[in-house]
């Protein structure tokens, strides 16, 4: 490769860093909004569930799986560091929640649905990070 070459290789490398992570949380808020539209209307659906809390935690949660599958798939090169990133900033910010006493200014269901976002954060970065190290297991000359 060329000069020129390394130097596009490498502004493409940086503005996918820059890019991913706005992107990633803008897409799992996306998506945590158009479910809860869905449940909100309920000429969608042929039951009632607009007060169900169920759907309230499963739309925080997949919206956690998503937010860090959009920055696993935006990086596929980098996916064990994308996902060990995402699990270590989202345990500091469970743990600053804890600690700070920061969970006492919201209510019991807010602090439910962001419980459920992060176990979606934590429950797809498992998936994600076994994914890869069983595919480094295969690929590895033993």
């Amino acid at each position: 490769m060329t000069n020129k070459d390394d130097k596009q290789h490498y502004l493409y490398t940086i503005i996918r860093w820059i890019i991913f992570i706005p992107t990633s949380i803008l897409g799992g808020w996306v998506f945590y909004s158009i479910l809860i539209f869905f449940n909100q209307h309920r000429y969608f659906f042929v039951v009632d569930i607009s007060d169900n809390i169920f759907i309230a935690f499963s739309c925080a949660f997949l919206s956690g799986a998503i937010t860090i599958l959009i920055g696993a798939y935006l990086a596929p090169y980098f996916r064990k560091q994308v996902v060990m990133g995402y699990l270590i900033v989202t345990g500091l910010g469970a743990l600053s929640m804890i600690f700070l006493d920061t969970y006492l200014k919201y209510s019991v269901m807010t602090n439910f649905e962001y419980a459920s976002h992060v176990m979606g954060i934590f429950g797809m970065g498992w998936l994600l990070y076994s994914s890869e190290i069983s595919k480094t297991k295969e690929n590895s000359i033993d």
